[in-house]
This record gives C-alpha cells, structure tokens and sequence, in this order.
C-alpha cells in the first residue's frame, strides 16, 4: 500500500500517527476558504500558508479579480508576443497591492535577470499557472485542486478560478 501513496504528502511525518493525520488531511473535502494576504504575499487556505513570488502572488489576484467579473485568460502557444490588454491589466494590479509605481520596479528588476517581463505571453501565463499548482501541491496534497487555476475552455485554452467566490477574501493589511 505504501507505494500508492505519495512520499511528498508524508513530509515532516516523523510517527506512523503523523503518517495518517496528514493522509486524512490531504483527502479531506472540507473545502476551507483562501485568504490572499497581501502583506505576505500568500495564500491562506485553513492553516497552511503559501508564500508567493510577487508576480506569482499579483498574478492569481488578477485571475481573482477577472473570476470575480465573471471573466477568463483566454490565450494560446500560437500568440504572437504579449497581450496588451492583460499586460496593462497585471501592471494595474502590481501597483492596486504593493504601491503607485511599483510595476514600473517590477519591470526594471526583471529587466536585470534571464526572465526579463516581456508582458503578459501565453509563456508568462503558462509559467505562473504551473509555479503556483507546484507551491500548492506541497502544501495541500491531493486538495490542490481546489484552488489552482484552472483549464476552463479548450479552443481557445482558457484559465480561471473555480473556487465559489464566498470562499475569497482578499487582506491588504
């Protein structure tokens, strides 16, 4: 039976009491509502608390904010360069949650590094996507899902949230 079961929802399991907690944890569908705290940059679902990157952590409010005006990311590997609308749409949101001005710093600190913000691609989208479904794997096991952003239409491939919105709450301070 032990080879079923995924070594990363066992860690930090030191007693075989420790081993079935965090089992039934992990199949728990008790659907506990996310907090996005932007202060921390991190997501709040029941005690576990997600840290984000700043442009991961910017990039699921803006899928929030869009979900909450009934709206998804409609985007393909075929796009050519980045989407003006949404690129002006992220920037927007850096600046709503850390600051006037702070997509401006966003954009020259990334300009410093090999993954230079070129907008918001079908890439950038693509690499947000999985970076957050990876952090929220470790922390909730199997109850991922929940919460990730997910595949909503095929042609075009759109994402959005499909957590119900009362389960939301957004903390600024």
């Amino acid at each position: 039976m032990s080879q079923a079961i995924n070594k990363k929802f066992l860690k930090g399991a030191k007693t075989f009491d420790d081993c079935v907690n965090l089992l039934q944890k992990s199949v728990s569908r008790d659907v506990a509502p996310l907090t996005m705290n932007v202060e921390e940059r991190a997501l709040i679902i029941g005690c576990e608390k997600i840290t984000l990157s700043e442009a991961n952590f910017t990039f699921y409010y803006w899928v929030f904010k869009r979900y909450q005006n009934n709206q998804t990311i409609t985007t393909s590997q075929y796009d050519d360069g980045a989407n003006e609308a949404y690129t002006d749409e992220f920037r927007s949101c850096l600046d709503e949650l850390f600051g006037m001005g702070f997509s401006t710093r966003f954009d020259e600190e990334s300009s410093n590094s090999s993954n230079a913000f070129k907008g918001v691609t079908y890439e950038f989208i693509r690499d947000r996507k999985n970076q957050i479904k990876t952090k929220l794997m470790e922390k909730l096991g199997i109850n991922h899902s929940d919460y990730e952003i997910q595949t909503v239409g095929k042609k075009p491939l759109q994402y959005s949230l499909t957590l119900p919105l009362n389960k939301f709450t957004v903390k600024f301070e």
